[in-house]
């Protein structure tokens, strides 16, 4: 399962995901996301990967980020990914690798650092929705 929740009051998009998450559902979160009214393709970004178990392969997270580029509304944010096995730390620094140049990309071990990182305030609040998102 993978949900979203667009804070435009920190300019920030958060999405959590848990159980198994395949290239399929990854692919329908980016439309859901970009599809909706409160996105706009400069937010930051945080993906809170710590209850996903990996269904994706790195051919997979390749596909994600080419049709991700292709489209003229993709995130040009920040993103930061909050993981806690080793599978979903190296599919996340690949994932920053192959995103475009001069878009930042940081893989952190808990959502504070992350939220440190992305220069977020009210870390308190937004952690709070992070957690109801799943």
């Amino acid at each position: 399962m993978i949900s979203h929740i667009i804070l435009p009051q920190h300019r920030l998009i958060l999405v959590k995901t848990s159980g198994e998450v395949t290239f399929d559902q990854a692919v329908a979160l980016r439309h859901d996301i970009h599809g909706d009214p409160l996105y706009q393709r400069e937010f930051d970004g945080l993906t809170d990967l710590r209850t996903q178990v990996s269904g994706l392969t790195a051919h997979d997270v390749k596909q994600f980020v080419d049709a991700l580029q292709s489209e003229p509304t993709h995130c040009t944010g920040r993103w930061a990914f909050v993981v806690d096995e080793p599978t979903q730390t190296a599919l996340s620094y690949y994932y920053g690798q192959l995103r475009d140049k001069g878009r930042s990309t940081n893989v952190f071990s808990t959502s504070d650092a992350a939220l440190d990182w992305l220069r977020v305030e009210r870390k308190g609040e937004v952690s709070e929705l992070l957690e109801d998102l799943g």
